[in-house]
């Protein structure tokens, strides 16, 4: 399938805007375990949950640019159904780690 300069060059964009909401949540989750009174915790945790609530359109976007039209819509579900099931497993495993 060939691709235009353009799709090329929001493909490389979308890549660098998922690199960088990784590395900053990542940046700002060692601030967290570091962060040294309750104040501190509760912005530097304000900032994660800005970063990731970004996480998801972006990881969209970038799939959309990627894949080609005919596998578009099972990338986006799997994405999509990964993300569903990710909040439930966490619900279910805070559950059960604090049953125990």
């Amino acid at each position: 399938m060939n691709r235009d300069s353009s799709n090329s060059a929001t493909t490389s964009w979308a890549r660098t805007l998922g690199a960088c909401v990784v590395g900053s949540g990542a940046v700002l989750a060692a601030v967290a375990g570091l962060s040294t009174g309750f104040a501190m915790l509760v912005t530097v945790r304000a900032a994660q949950g800005f970063v990731a609530a970004a996480f998801a359109p972006v990881a969209l976007a970038y799939a959309v640019e990627a894949l080609p039209l005919a596998r578009r819509a099972l990338g986006l579900a799997a994405i999509s159904c990964g993300f569903l099931l990710a909040g439930i497993a966490g619900q279910a495993f805070a559950l059960w780690g604090n049953a125990a």
